[in-house]
């Protein structure tokens, strides 16, 4: 009996080839061990060894385990940790570019086979730059083998930090990409209050200015959350930004976030040194006091009615995103079972207001109906991911696996092929 795993160092958004040799007609269980965080995660499944005595994971069904049906990577995504951290895990600048080495163990009566593996998100082909300047505070991912790409810009959401696991994976596609922190990260805010939207220009001059940048590009920019936010934000201010892609998106402005909060409440962003606009619907009583009896239970809590009432019963015309002043095409993707806010709702809004305007570009509205607020790159640990969750994120781990294996190669091709101005 053996395991092959090909290739044995894979992308982190990459399938794996797994392959267990076996007796035909023999049960055998495949346990798959992950390091990640300073834990172990883990996941098993039980096989049949057909005729041909090859257990191909891409072909065939297991018997019960942590998932079911066909799915080559069923073994990656379900993981879960063995045990609880003794102490919250401290992330780093490039915690989530680390290699997580795997092995798989499989077990046939007496006889065991194991093979091992790593998951990787920094391309060896890659090379990672920090370049911080002051309050500028960001990562640079380049080609090793020099030329240009066309630049990305890269904005995480609402957890904060320098979101480099992601830029590095796009970067893997033939980009030089540029990961940009905002706010929650040394030397810069840390509250989502005020942020100035230059922090995005100042990106997208940076990156015009890069020899590895083909500057004869405008710079892309890819954000989620509170960044899709951002970035549909920033393209609808600033000239030389497109393509833009925006995952859970907003369609308008909505209040800062964090402790300590300023009464009134404070805008997520300003211009020119002012607060800009932000939806000024009321939340109704009865919605503050089921978020507030979710918290007090030890629920975790969604916010997702008090955002669609700030949004619903907003009357500030300029909290609204003008996306219609984006001269790029802008592609929204978002899950209909989102619960954190109105996603799908507000990528169906953007999507109409450029249809409205005429907006002269091929733009794109991806929506899956069953997935949550997390859709990103797929192959991760999605059910640890909504089980360690703080809040309600919504959808399940497969819906929102799922909509991550479709909707990522979208989104990477998206930004590789939309004609913009100067192109």
């Amino acid at each position: 009996m053996s395991v092959s795993i090909a290739p044995a160092a894979s992308m982190t958004d990459a399938a794996v080839a797994v392959r267990i040799s076996a007796p035909p007609g023999d049960t055998v269980d495949v346990a798959l061990a992950a390091q990640k965080y300073g834990l172990t995660f883990r996941s098993s499944a039980t096989y049949r060894a057909p005729a041909a005595g090859v257990i191909d994971l891409a072909k065939q069904a297991p018997l019960r385990g942590s998932y079911a049906g066909v799915d080559p990577m069923g073994l990656f995504w379900t993981v879960v940790p063995d045990r609880t951290a003794p102490k919250p895990f401290e992330f780093g600048r490039d915690t989530d570019l680390l290699a997580v080495p795997f092995t798989i163990t499989a077990v046939d009566r007496s006889k065991t086979a194991t093979a091992s593996g790593s998951r990787v998100s920094l391309s060896s082909t890659v090379e990672r730059r920090v370049v911080d300047r002051g309050r500028f505070v960001a990562t640079l991912f380049a080609p090793k083998r020099g030329g240009c790409e066309r630049g990305v810009v890269i904005l995480g959401g609402s957890e904060g930090g320098v979101p480099e696991q992601l830029a590095a994976v796009v970067a893997a596609h033939g980009f030089t990409t540029l990961a940009l922190g905002y706010f929650g990260a040394p030397g810069l805010p840390q509250t989502l209050t005020d942020i100035p939207i230059e922090t995005v220009q100042r990106a997208v001059t940076f990156m015009h200015a890069r020899r590895e940048v083909c500057t004869s590009r405008s710079i892309a920019i890819l954000g989620g959350s509170k960044g899709a936010e951002l970035a549909l934000l920033a393209a609808s201010t600033f000239s030389g930004i497109g393509p833009v892609v925006a995952t859970a998106p907003s369609s308008i402005v909505f209040s800062g976030i964090g402790e300590n909060r300023s009464d009134p409440d404070p805008s997520s962003w300003s211009y020119g040194g002012k607060p800009l606009p932000f939806a000024n619907g009321k939340v109704p009583p009865a919605v503050s006091a089921a978020l507030d009896a979710q918290m007090k239970a030890g629920q975790k809590p969604s916010f997702l009615d008090s955002y669609l009432a700030q949004l619903d019963g907003n009357t500030q015309a300029k909290a609204p995103i003008a996306v219609e002043r984006i001269d790029a095409p802008v592609m929204v993707v978002a899950g209909g079972s989102d619960r954190l806010w109105p996603s799908a709702h507000m990528a169906r809004l953007v999507a109409d207001r450029l249809k409205a305007h005429a907006h002269p570009y091929a733009d794109a509205v991806d929506i899956y109906p069953r997935a949550g607020h997390p859709i990103g790159l797929p192959f991760q640990f999605a059910i640890a991911e909504l089980a360690h969750a703080g809040i309600a994120l919504g959808g399940t781990p497969t819906s929102n696996e799922r909509a991550a294996e479709a909707a990522w190669p979208l989104m990477i091709h998206f930004l590789q092929t939309r004609p913009v101005p100067g192109t």
